[in-house]
């Protein structure tokens, strides 16, 4: 009965280093320009991006990728004309999109995309005026 014991007991110690799971960083760490704020991120396949506030480049959007070693910049840093509030941030396909609104012209939203070569409008800037319900 002891041996039965004994056995379970070393099934259940083993099997918890057999199957325990480690996080491990994708790439460099910290590897923003600066304070990075609002980050979302979003996935093409299996390349990483995350968008975020850049405080570094006066609190424009930045979105950056992982290329299999670095994290890189997507387009330019700070791509937004003027300082941004607040961010989301998906990929409808290969393409990326961030929608946000200005800080000098609260509640409206406006979207970019990046075309290949430089983020671009979709749509008209501040398409879309924001609505806060209570």
């Amino acid at each position: 009965m002891k041996k039965n014991y004994f056995l379970i007991l070393l099934v259940l110690l083993t099997s918890n280093f057999l199957f325990a799971q480690t996080w491990i960083p994708v790439g460099p760490t910290a590897f923003s320009p600066g304070e990075a704020f609002i980050q979302h991120m979003a996935v093409d396949g299996e390349t990483p991006y995350v968008a975020f506030l850049d405080s570094k480049n006066n609190n424009k959007a930045t979105v950056m990728k992982f290329n299999g070693t670095d994290w890189v910049t997507v387009g330019s840093a700070g791509f937004t004309p003027d300082a941004i509030n607040e961010l989301s941030f998906a990929m409808i396909g290969a393409t990326p999109y961030v929608a946000f609104d200005y800080e000098n012209k609260p509640g409206k939203i406006s979207v970019m995309k990046f075309d290949g070569s430089a983020w671009v409008y979709a749509g008209n800037e501040g398409f879309v005026e924001k609505r806060v319900l209570f």
